[in-house]
């Protein structure tokens, strides 16, 4: 019992280092990338620009919720 418990904590310890550990990472590249495409788009124009800005601005909003999610997690945990 005690050997699976001890492998479920390690298990759940690498699942959070990978969604959490590298959620505000992600979150400041995701800020980095946006802005890129928009320098893009005001000199190009492109549709396709557009598509991307909008993907990476859903996957940004994704992030923040998580983000979101955490804070709300912690405070509760603390609190």
């Amino acid at each position: 019992m005690s050997e699976s418990l001890g492998k479920i904590t390690l298990d759940l310890k690498d699942w959070n280092r990978q969604v959490y550990g590298n959620l505000f990472a992600k979150k400041k590249d995701l800020f980095k990338r946006i802005a890129n495409i928009q320098k893009l788009r005001d000199f190009s124009g492109s549709h396709h620009l557009d598509q991307v800005d909008l993907s990476l601005r859903q996957e940004l909003e994704d992030v923040l919720h998580h983000e979101e999610l955490l804070w709300k997690q912690k405070a509760n945990v603390t609190g």
